[in-house]
């Protein structure tokens, strides 16, 4: 068992880093606003290689992107997991 002390740094320094990670979160998602505000229309339509570098890193959180999932449609996210899903079956 660690020490009380030892437990408290712990601590400290994960809400040190939760703090830091979501002002991080906030500047990300920011710039990305600010990106789709100066392009025209209203839709970003990513090509498939764009696709399947969001799907990598989205795999790197286990999917969980509701809530930094800025340029596409959690649905269309979805889809796109649900299609590669289906390609690796058919693959087998």
């Amino acid at each position: 068992m660690l020490p009380r002390w030892l437990m408290a740094m712990f601590v400290l320094f994960q809400e040190a880093w939760s703090a830091r990670r979501d002002a991080h979160i906030r500047f990300l998602k920011l710039q990305v606003e600010i990106l789709q505000s100066r392009l025209p229309g209203n839709r970003v339509i990513p090509d498939p290689l764009e696709r399947q570098r969001l799907l990598k890193i989205g795999a790197e959180m286990a999917h969980v992107v509701e809530h930094t999932l800025d340029i596409v449609s959690i649905k269309t996210y979805r889809r796109w997991l649900r299609e590669e899903q289906c390609d690796r079956q058919a693959r087998k």
